[in-house]
């Protein structure tokens, strides 16, 4: 049998492998929020309930950090991220409730008799903390720090794109379904709390409100996604974005630098972004190198090369295998003489700034100088382990584009823009790097 190389089978099977991550995300992970339910029906220690929530929170954050290592596509972790911080939270919450029972600690300020409880019931907990983690979710959409670490290493999101709609749709209705669950149930045992509960005894229909009911529900989510998530309901549903599918390709983008400025122009959305664009044929190990199309396209734009420093700076892999984009610069030499070609213009930092904030800056443009800029603060600043290089707390170097080939950083590593939000000038720096270390959380994979 030959190897199949039509251009849509190597995005057919990508769906397929997305779509059965994307199952097997809330299979796994909404399995997890039920977990301490069923282990309440065994166990009343409530410090032992609480000890499972933060190992459960635990091993979902390293499922989350290292899944990228595991699975053969990009993934969407929206929902791990609701879910490792909803555990979090409901720890938290317990480990609360559970000092405060504690009449060594702080003289019992809660009582089962003030709260009309005797036995901690997990799921009046974990449902609530769940619904607001889900909203917030929802609310922030792409501005979800796990969206905004995502869209850095993959690409920005774009509407246009199948794998990208894909994602987002499927995500946001996986968010939306964990919310009217989360909702649905918290209404379900407040309500039977307020009127039926006895505190007398746990009996049989406290029973299977509190702990059988959420496993049922979850039961149920699941029969629903394994319908959705049939590959022929998967296709109807995206039809259109199917038909659009088209062979991958490797993208060349290359920020043209004189001075300290960038030249711009408005592409075909109309937003503004460097008039260097070439595509090519999809490889998954493209050239670290400005392409002879780009070059040629300098020229045309009536610019010299001469004494111009080529740079290549870092590639993103794009969206499930959709494709990749190489980033270059060309940092032409600022003692010459440069024209302005037709339809573009050579904008300096505060040019750039009051664009990106009346949103006239592509999405890819804003990526490129978002990363090269927080990359290059954070290696001028700290240490590969987030110590300052100064002794002077908050130092901030000075920052010119024109010195783009003079940096020696890897602005393939990603540890640099962690670095940038997790370093010695950062509140509890140190607290957060014990967590990270057991997490991994914070990192950016």
């Amino acid at each position: 049998m030959t190897k199949d190389t039509h251009p849509r089978s190597g995005q057919a099977n990508v769906t397929e492998q997305t779509i059965r991550e994307m199952f097997n995300f809330w299979r796994i992970d909404v399995l997890m929020l039920i977990v301490p339910v069923i282990v309440s029906i065994f166990v009343d220690n409530t410090w032992i309930l609480s000890m499972v929530v933060f190992v459960e929170a635990w091993m979902l954050s390293l499922k989350k950090n290292f899944l990228s290592d595991s699975v053969s596509v990009a993934v969407c972790k929206r929902l791990d991220h609701v879910v490792v911080v909803s555990l979090i939270w409901t720890a938290v919450v317990m480990t609360v409730i559970n000092l405060l029972y504690n009449p060594s600690l702080f003289g019992g300020i809660l009582s089962a008799e003030s709260l009309g409880v005797k036995k901690m019931i997990i799921s009046m907990v974990v449902f609530p903390v769940t619904s607001v983690t889900s909203a917030y979710a929802l609310i922030m959409g792409l501005d979800l720090s796990t969206c905004r670490k995502c869209q850095d290493v993959n690409g920005h999101y774009s509407r246009g794109d199948m794998m990208s709609n894909l994602y987002f749709r499927e995500s946001s209705l996986q968010l939306r379904l964990l919310l009217y669950l989360s909702l649905f149930m918290t209404v379900v045992e407040y309500g039977y709390y307020a009127i039926e509960y006895n505190n007398e005894w746990f009996n049989q229909a406290d029973r299977y409100f509190f702990e059988i009911i959420p496993v049922i529900v979850y039961l149920f989510s699941l029969l629903y996604f394994s319908r959705r998530y049939d590959m022929r309901r998967i296709r109807a549903a995206y039809r259109e974005e199917i038909k659009e599918l088209s062979q991958m390709s490797t993208v060349h983008r290359t920020l043209l630098v004189h001075d300290n400025s960038v030249l711009i122009r408005k592409n075909g959305d109309g937003f503004l972004d460097t008039p260097i664009v070439s595509v090519c044929d999809f490889s998954n190990d493209p050239e670290p190198d400005i392409t002879k199309s780009e070059k040629r396209k300098i020229e045309n734009l009536g610019i010299s090369l001469d004494n111009a420093t080529e740079k290549y700076l870092y590639t993103t892999p794009g969206y499930a295998g959709r494709g990749n984009e190489v980033h270059c610069a060309v940092i032409l030499d600022p003692e010459q003489e440069v024209p302005v070609p037709e339809g573009c213009a050579w904008a300096n930092a505060a040019m750039i700034d009051q664009a990106a904030q009346n949103g006239l800056i592509s999405k890819q443009l804003n990526s490129e100088l978002f990363r090269i800029h927080t990359i290059t603060m954070a290696w001028k600043t700290y240490t590969p382990e987030g110590k300052r290089r100064y002794p002077i707390k908050h130092y901030r170097p000075t920052f010119r584009i024109k010195d783009l080939g003079k940096w020696n950083v890897d602005y393939n590593d990603l540890n640099w823009l962690y670095i940038a939000s997790n370093n010695e000038d950062s509140v509890c720096y140190r607290l957060r790097n014990v967590l990270n270390r057991l997490t991994g959380v914070g990192k950016w994979k």
